[in-house]
């Protein structure tokens, strides 16, 4: 290996190690945490300056005092009493009418019994009767030994005995049972406590337990007297029951709650009295001097809230999303960077209404800038991750506004963003970008509001439509531009960037088509596998075109060695030794990952690049030194790693197609005779070679889409090797060599 492979691959897993590494997801997370808390507690404080209002205004939110008193917790007691009532035991009364139907059934079946025998003796065919009974009494197998059993009075008596008390116990049903509290009334209102009633199998073991019977004969006198006791004899009693869970409930004392924050000064619609202001400045003076540092604390526990219950569900329905460094330091940044501006854009507001320049406090509805977070979630990391970023900032920032309407708010605020989300979430390129954030964005701000516009004056609805815009005109600029830098600085791709890389005038693409014009064919060949395969099983298209144009430019380092841009190559192999020219193929790899830094390019290419070979082994060069080591033993020994190439497995589904697209479309090119059987041989061949060899071990493709994948390529290839219908010539005598002579062009100049 040279000194450059071992420096990309020391590089690589340098990359790799920090991608995967729980650090970078820990401090975003902290960030953001910190950062909702400290914005919170900044906007609590700010909201306290009363000094805005003024008599006969209007308060535009609710205020509460920081007084403690103690209130009944009915949720808690509610839920105690609940637990209490449940608690309760509940009681099963014996049904004297099923005992008496016990009684019947065992004595029919052995009155049945003993007729089956009287029959049988005189030889004669037994028919017994409808009931459940008699019919047992005539399916009984073992008859001789249970007409033994019954000929003896002192048996019968204590079956029927051991029947008896055993039922006067009671028999339960498997769900009775479900409830361990319960308790048992028996016929004559006594309650047996602690005590478990049998199932039916129970007891009817326990009936037989004094018998000293024959093992086979025992088992299936058991069956029988089971199924007699199948329906037991116990009931509900509904009264009892209900009457111990209300006393049970009754004993259970009133939970209270200590409350700080709970005491109305101000509610939101209220007109601002005098004697509110004196109230609202004695409440201001009464802070004590560390009000900030446990309203920060506070917050602190609000925020973590938020944000563990964005994490909970981002990890449980997007869980590939914690598997980026990138991904997640986006994300963080443009949660932090929105709860930042959306706090400037309302202390702003709120320093307007201070000085008069703004009198409806309800315009700071279409003011907050929602849309910026949404269009940069979406670009970046896709509609999935934006529910969630939208869901932190929209909820953080209706508590900055207004804490008595926060859910609301949020849900108008979280609304309006999806909106915008679905707007851009399939835009190719910058401008459509701009457009759709600028319009879709004022348009779902004024829908989302409607009810706040239809109320407003004439002069308010054009104040409004005139924030309106500028809102939307102020995301759609400033997501532009944290496009390019995010782009920039995180070194990540959107469908925007994507865009521009599958242009063919890229600098890369344009000296590829140039010096390895095979490689550009081959390269384009396996995009097109590669856009509709990935488009197939509904993963990014974009992303599988962009990297397959990439995936082979370290071919750049020496195109001459390669036989689709020299057909000459292999004689230029002949003059190697099979590990030079295994080096040759193999560098194609690191030269095309130094190339990808050197111009820039996203990770997710370089990782096309690095990855579309894998791990794999480069077997032509390698069987031939084992051939060559064979006929001559005495040289150096030929060690597999040296024929296998440094990258690592692909681990999106993407990079797996473009990885089995550039096996597929370089083998298939191949061959002799490029018939669809032959060509679904190959491709299957392939597939089937890469599995066994693990190159698809964390392709995160399920079966069903290797299959999908599979039938596009086979599709595709077929469609890039069709034959052509040959054409005949009309006439015998044409012939291609005739000249062919042009009239020679008027001059327009006079002379």
């Amino acid at each position: 290996m040279s000194n450059q492979e071992n420096h990309n691959v020391g590089r690589n897993r340098a990359e790799k190690t920090l991608s995967t590494s729980p650090v970078p997801t820990i401090l975003v997370l902290v960030f953001i945490w910190v950062t909702a808390a400290v914005l919170l507690t900044l906007s609590l404080l700010s909201q306290r300056d009363f000094t805005i209002f003024k008599k006969g205004d209007i308060a535009p939110f609710s205020t509460w005092a920081l007084t403690d008193f103690m209130y009944v917790d009915k949720a808690k007691t509610n839920a105690e009493k609940a637990a209490a009532r449940q608690a309760a035991p509940e009681y099963l009364c014996i049904s004297e009418p099923s005992c008496a139907k016990l009684d019947h059934d065992l004595d029919t079946f052995l009155a049945a019994a003993r007729n089956r025998s009287e029959v049988e003796q005189q030889k004669r065919k037994y028919i017994p009767s409808a009931s459940l009974p008699a019919q047992q009494a005539g399916d009984f197998k073992n008859f001789a030994d249970l007409s033994n059993f019954i000929a003896d009075r002192k048996n019968v008596d204590l079956l029927q005995k051991k029947f008896r008390s055993v039922a006067s116990h009671g028999i339960a049903l498997p769900e009775q049972l479900e409830k361990k509290n319960i308790r048992i009334i028996t016929a004559g209102g006594r309650q047996l406590d602690n005590f478990i009633p049998p199932l039916p199998a129970d007891a009817a073991s326990e009936v037989l337990r004094e018998f000293k019977i024959a093992e086979n004969f025992k088992t299936e006198l058991h069956m029988v007297l089971s199924r007699l006791m199948e329906k037991g004899n116990l009931v509900y009693d509904q009264e009892r029951t209900r009457n111990g869970q209300d006393a049970a409930s009754a004993k259970v004392p009133n939970s209270y709650k200590k409350c700080r924050r709970n005491e109305l000064i101000v509610a939101e619609g209220a007109l601002i009295t005098g004697e509110l202001i004196d109230k609202i400045t004695a409440e201001k003076n009464a802070l004590p001097q560390n009000f900030g540092m446990a309203i920060f604390y506070y917050r602190l526990g609000i925020s973590f809230l938020l944000l563990l219950v964005a994490f909970l569900f981002l990890y449980n329905t997007y869980p590939g999303f914690f598997s980026s460094t990138s991904r997640i330091s986006i994300a963080g940044v443009t949660v932090i960077l929105s709860l930042i501006i959306n706090y400037a854009v309302i202390y702003s507001f709120f320093y307007l209404v201070k000085f008069e320049r703004i009198s409806d406090y309800q315009l700071l509805l279409v003011l907050v800038p929602i849309p910026l977070c949404a269009a940069l979630c979406t670009a970046f990391l896709g509609n999935r991750s934006a529910i969630f970023a939208l869901f932190l900032v929209s909820g953080v920032t209706a508590m900055m506004v207004f804490p008595d309407r926060s859910f609301e708010l949020a849900l108008r605020w979280f609304f309006t963003g999806m909106l915008v989300a679905l707007s851009v979430r399939n835009v190719r390129n910058y401008r459509s970008f701009f457009f759709r954030v600028f319009i879709f964005g004022a348009l779902s701000i004024a829908l989302i509001n409607s009810d706040t516009l239809i109320n407003a004056g004439n002069t308010n609805f054009i104040e409004a439509a005139i924030v309106i815009f500028i809102n939307s005109f102020g995301c759609a600029v400033a997501s532009l531009l944290l496009v390019f830098a995010f782009e920039l600085i995180f070194n990540a791709d959107t469908n925007m960037s994507l865009m521009v890389l599958c242009d063919y005038s890229h600098p890369l693409l344009d000296e590829l088509k140039r010096q390895a014009p095979g490689t550009m064919f081959h390269s384009m060949n396996v995009a097109t596998l590669a856009e509709d395969a990935a488009r197939a099983i509904r993963a990014n298209p974009l992303k599988a075109k962009a990297g397959a144009l990439f995936h082979d430019i370290g071919k750049l380092s020496n195109p001459s060695y390669f036989v689709e841009n020299n057909i000459h190559s292999p004689a230029e192999h002949e003059q190697l030794q099979p590990r030079q020219s295994a080096a040759i193929i193999r560098e194609h790899v690191s030269a095309g990952a130094d190339l990808g830094r050197k111009h820039r390019l996203s990770r997710f290419i370089r990782d096309a690049i690095t990855t579309h070979h894998g791990d794999d082994l480069v077997s032509f060069f390698y069987r031939k030194a084992v051939e060559a080591h064979e006929q001559n033993p005495g040289s150096p020994p030929v060690f597999e790693s040296d024929f296998r190439y440094n990258g690592e497995a692909p681990s999106e589904k993407e990079l797996s197609i473009i990885s089995l697209a550039d096996a597929c479309e370089a083998a298939c090119r191949s061959l002799k005779d490029p018939s669809e059987a032959n060509i679904r041989e190959m491709v299957n061949n392939i597939f089937i070679h890469r599995f066994r060899q693990g190159q698809l071990r964390d392709s995160k493709l399920s079966l069903e889409e290797l299959h999908t994948v599979r039938e596009c390529f086979i599709k595709d290839l077929v469609n890039f090797n069709h034959g052509r219908i040959a054409y005949n010539k009309e006439n015998k005598n044409d012939s291609a060599e005739q000249s062919v002579v042009l009239p020679k062009p008027e001059s327009s100049e006079k002379k």
